[in-house]
């Protein structure tokens, strides 16, 4: 996605107008709201840096109801408490990690419908496949752009709230 910086550039005249809200909302014609940008996302890592640097980047991509948590543990407590449309989660983690966490939702009904994108720093293709294997919906290697998260965001979205 290519981001011109161009006086030429039309869009909300207001403070907070950020060209790349508009250069997203150019290119897919649909309503933010059928985009599911309004949808509450659970970021989960151990590392407090990684955390920011995606709520950072999902903020940067429209997706403003975000919430934290540090491990599975803490992942499954709020989750039991206010589920949400969607989990991105470590792979690695103290306590329980990616896959202990998806497997943990996997027990309770509600939860169980709630789509789960696991990234990693390791990229194996045994990571995928293990992943995979048990029902996980979308995996991510790191690094990725915003624009591979966005598109996995909205692929798995859309299934499971069509």
């Amino acid at each position: 996605m290519l981001l011109a910086r161009s006086k030429k550039i039309s869009g909300p005249s207001s403070s907070s107008f950020n060209p790349l809200h508009w250069v997203l909302l150019r290119q897919h014609p649909s309503s933010k709201h059928r985009m599911h940008y309004d949808a509450s996302i659970l970021l989960v890592d151990d590392y407090k840096f990684i955390r920011t640097i995606l709520e950072r980047m999902l903020q940067q991509l429209g997706y403003q109801n975000l919430r934290m948590a540090f491990d599975g543990v803490e992942a499954l407590n709020l989750l039991r408490s206010q589920p949400v449309d969607l989990v991105i989660t470590d792979y690695h983690m103290p306590e329980m990690d990616g896959i202990g966490l998806f497997q943990a939702m996997q027990q309770d009904p509600v939860l169980a419908k709630i789509p789960v994108l696991l990234i990693s720093g390791v990229p194996t293709e045994k990571f995928a496949t293990q992943a995979l294997a048990i029902g996980i919906q979308s995996t991510l290697n790191k690094p990725f752009r915003a624009e591979q998260l966005d598109q996995e965001i909205q692929s798995l979205l859309t299934r499971s709230l069509s």
